[in-house]
């Protein structure tokens, strides 16, 4: 297959990232994203932008840190870990996940091979039976 991964990288520092802006907004914060985005749509409403009654899952979709990002298909967990780690909650709704023994420094191009392999190997099913 021939993947090259990117070294790897645990979020940006102060100067990665726009003023206001927070640290590993995608990474590990998904309670205060989902917080962030019901406290824009409050605001919405509270300008008369919005009515409640117009509030969707679309209209959260797009006051959360990652609108306008497609939601992944495929979350590798390496570590050995089998949880979620509070990573993507809502964004992950549909994803496929797969858990691998091995740690995120020694990751490499063959154990991506493999959770692609995996990956192609699921019936997904977008929450149907």
């Amino acid at each position: 297959m021939g993947i090259s991964l990117p070294a790897p990288s645990w979020g940006g520092g102060a100067s990665s990232r726009a003023a206001g802006e927070p640290k590993d907004a995608v990474a590990r914060t998904p309670s205060r994203e989902i917080a962030h985005a019901a406290r824009c749509i409050a605001q919405q409403v509270k300008e008369g932008k919005l009515t409640p009654e117009q509030i969707t899952e679309q209209t959260v979709e797009q006051n959360l840190y990652t609108a306008g990002v497609p939601d992944p298909d495929l979350i590798i967990r390496p570590s050995g870990e089998q949880r979620l780690s509070n990573f993507l909650i809502w964004q992950s709704a549909y994803s496929e996940y797969v858990f691998m023994d091995v740690l995120w420094p020694d990751f490499t191009p063959e154990h991506l091979e493999q959770a692609i392999a995996a990956f192609h190997q699921r019936q997904r099913r977008f929450g149907g039976i």
